[in-house]
């Protein structure tokens, strides 16, 4: 009877010897719950949000399919990492590997780069990394396909106990809501790891006395930008040394596949134009691309094509 009790012992210590080595000895099995962006070009930082990542990377890694990221911070609950630059345009499946085990896989969408505006420029375009926090956020509204003129940058909140992250908040001409932008700063460049107000600071690996602070807008207050569809008409064609007066504006499609482009038609004079519109959601204003289509010829907006039900 001892000896079947021995046996019995020894069984159950050797399957619960077994279980630990699956387990990783103990470890938690990493689990990801999403990814921030969801899409992005290479270089561009994104945010994974979970549970089991472990307090410190010790050997963790992330990859991109098969292609790992250089990761830019890291804590039990929060990765933020650097897209691959080499990677392809196209979907791939992100994961983060511990010493114990892998996490679920979840999918990341690798856009296209933006064309370089200029070789003289001291980075690349879409990098989001440099030496002062303004350049970070400029260079993040660059690769963004946004204007980096008219910005109003200042300290929003520095964390007292780390003092390489921070919070800074920005407003644009004319609109007087704020919006934030957390930065780490890693190896001595200020990198942006979220943008708007949407975001939770600790999800993203922030220490957990960074608070985003509400702040008022500079004054005085900057000229008004055009916000109405008309004014931004307007604009658009005193930009092209077009008349602006007596025109008669309709609305006369909008977009099925996507309701911020519509096209607007204009009589002058007996004089018939079409223009092509498209809401810009981050600065929450109307933008004229072109006119005279449709078809809309080469037209791009942050590097996405003019839906095809209003590009015929």
């Amino acid at each position: 009877m001892r000896k079947r009790m021995l046996a019995l012992s020894t069984i159950a210590c050797s399957l619960a010897l077994l279980a630990g080595i699956v387990a990783g000895c103990g470890g938690t099995a990493p689990s990801i719950t999403s990814i921030t962006p969801t899409r992005g070009q290479g270089g561009a930082v994104v945010a994974i949000s979970g549970s089991g990542f472990g307090k410190s990377r010790g050997s963790g890694k992330v990859t991109f399919a098969s292609t790992q990221a250089t990761v830019a911070s890291w804590t039990d609950t929060a990765v933020a990492v650097k897209v691959p630059t080499d990677l392809k345009s196209g979907s791939y499946m992100v994961k983060v590997t511990t010493a114990s085990a892998s996490s679920n896989l979840i999918a990341f969408v690798v856009t296209a780069a933006a064309k370089s505006a200029s070789s003289s420029e001291a980075s690349k375009t879409g990098e989001i990394e440099h030496n002062t926090p303004v350049q970070a956020m400029l260079a993040y509204l660059k690769a963004h396909g946004e204007p980096t003129t008219g910005w109003t940058f200042m300290v929003d909140s520095l964390s007292k106990s780390d003092q390489n992250w921070k919070i800074d908040a920005s407003f644009y001409t004319g609109n007087p809501q704020a919006g934030y932008w957390l930065l780490h700063k890693v190896s001595g460049t200020w990198t942006v790891l979220a943008y708007g107000t949407g975001w939770d600071p600790q999800q993203l690996g922030a220490p957990a006395d960074l608070k985003i602070q509400a702040i008022n807008p500079p004054s005085p207050t900057p000229p008004l930008k055009p916000t109405t569809e008309a004014e931004v008409i307007q604009s658009y064609l005193a930009s092209k040394g077009k008349p602006t007066d007596n025109w008669q504006l309709s609305q006369v499609k909008v977009s099925s596949k996507d309701s911020n482009w519509e096209v607007i038609q204009g009589v002058r004079n007996g004089a018939t134009d079409n223009f092509l519109l498209v809401w810009n959601n981050m600065l929450g204003n109307w933008e004229c691309l072109a006119d005279g289509g449709p078809p809309w010829t080469g037209v791009e907006y942050k590097g996405e094509a003019v839906p095809s039900d209003i590009n015929q």
